[in-house]
C-alpha cells in the first residue's frame, strides 16, 4: 500500500508586492519594512510591518501514480506556491520533483490546499512559499 502526504507543511515563505518603478521585491515571513520616503508617500513611522505567515486548514492527500508505485519511487516533491490573499493557491515551480506523475499529483493535490491567508499589518496578503510534498510506500 502507498501512502502520500504532505511533510511539514509550508517551509518557506514570503510575501510579494510592488516596489516603486513596477518591480516585485520577496523578502522571508518578517522581511517586510515599512515604507519611509519618496514621492507621494507619507511616512507615519519606522517600525516594521506586521506580519502573519499562511495557516493551512487542509492539506488533501496526492495520489501516488500506478507507475511510481511499481518502480518503487519515494521521496518528497517540493513547490513554490502562491497563496493569494483571496484563497487562491497557485503552483509557481516544481522546485524539486520525482518524475514518475508523482510531480503533477503533487501540484494537483497542492491546489486544492486550504489555508487562511497571510496578513499584513491585520489585512489579507499574497504570500509565496515552498511546499514539500512527501510519497513514502508502506513498508
Amino acid at each position: 500500500m502507498a501512502s502520500a502526504g504532505f511533510g511539514s507543511g509550508v517551509a518557506v515563505g514570503s510575501t510579494t508586492r510592488e516596489t516603486p518603478g513596477g518591480g516585485v521585491h520577496s523578502g522571508g515571513f518578517g522581511d517586510a519594512t515599512a515604507v519611509t520616503g519618496g514621492p507621494g508617500v507619507q511616512a507615519k513611522n519606522n517600525a516594521p510591518a506586521s506580519m502573519v505567515p499562511v495557516e493551512i486548514v487542509d492539506k488533501p492527500q496526492p495520489q501516488y501514480t500506478k507507475e511510481a508505485r511499481d518502480l518503487k519511487i519515494e521521496g518528497e516533491v517540493h513547490l513554490k506556491v502562491l497563496f493569494q490573499a483571496d484563497g487562491s493557491v497557485h503552483v509557481l515551480q516544481v522546485v524539486h520533483g520525482l518524475g514518475h506523475g508523482l510531480d503533477e499529483a503533487a501540484m494537483a493535490a497542492a491546489q486544492k490546499i486550504r489555508f487562511k491567508p497571510a496578513q499584513r499589518d491585520g489585512r489579507p496578503c499574497d504570500m509565496t512559499a515552498t511546499v514539500h510534498i512527501v510519497f513514502q510506500l508502506a513498508s
